[in-house]
């Protein structure tokens, strides 16, 4: 389960969710990580654009990944978006 970044030329950046096991459904950390990960983009002022894909071949995402240990806890992320660009 992780969040990869791998650079097309200078100015785009390619985001990958890869937990094929789970149709890249997302945990709570790939959710952090993600927003880390955007927050560090928006201060490159070299990149211009971002791909968000999903690894494998089966679907690009199937929402979250719950188990029911943390069904109490709450669904939300503790990352922040990617702010639009204009």
């Amino acid at each position: 389960m992780e969040i990869r970044l791998a650079r097309h030329g200078r100015h785009i950046a390619i985001v990958t969710i890869d937990n094929q096991s789970r149709i890249n459904a997302m945990t709570r950390t790939m959710l952090a990580d993600l927003g880390r990960l955007c927050r560090e983009l928006e201060r490159d002022e070299s990149c211009r654009a971002i791909v968000l894909t999903g690894a494998g071949t089966r679907a690009f995402t199937r929402r979250r990944y719950r188990r029911r240990s943390v069904r109490g806890a709450g669904d939300r992320a503790h990352g922040q978006p990617c702010a639009a660009q204009d």
